[in-house]
């Protein structure tokens, strides 16, 4: 079963969705939808540090995010260290062009598993 918020970003008109969903083998999946700036990205964070400690896989879905603050990389390098050190993995996927190369540019693929679809995220939390 999943759940969904919405968090209005700093400039009218952006906002970011999200949603969640519990899959098989305790796989965590949250979808990102829309921009993830300053007040976005906040809201990001405190959903993601409202996730239980035993969520040890996650996958993030950022394929309908179309602008990704440093905010934003920050959050997603924070919740999957955290969830490495907890003994779990995390992986991101689906980003597109300009998200892509500001996490590759930025060397966030050292630290969080960027993949290119559901199948390979699912995979990399799995093996």
């Amino acid at each position: 079963m999943g759940s969904a918020w919405v968090a209005v970003g700093l400039i009218e008109g952006f906002e970011m969705k999200v949603s969640q969903e519990n899959l098989e083998d305790g796989v965590l999946k949250v979808a990102v939808e829309g921009s993830i700036d300053l007040p976005a990205a906040m809201e990001l964070d405190d959903k993601f540090k409202s996730f239980p400690d035993e969520i040890t896989k996650l996958i993030v879905d950022i394929g309908d995010v179309g602008f990704l603050a440093s905010i934003g990389i920050r959050v997603l390098v924070m919740k999957a260290k955290a969830i490495a050190e907890n003994g779990g993995r995390m992986a991101v996927y689906g980003a597109q062009d300009l998200p892509a190369r500001v996490l590759g540019s930025t060397g966030t693929d050292k630290i969080v598993n960027l993949v290119d679809d559901e199948a390979a995220a699912l995979a990399s939390v799995s093996g």
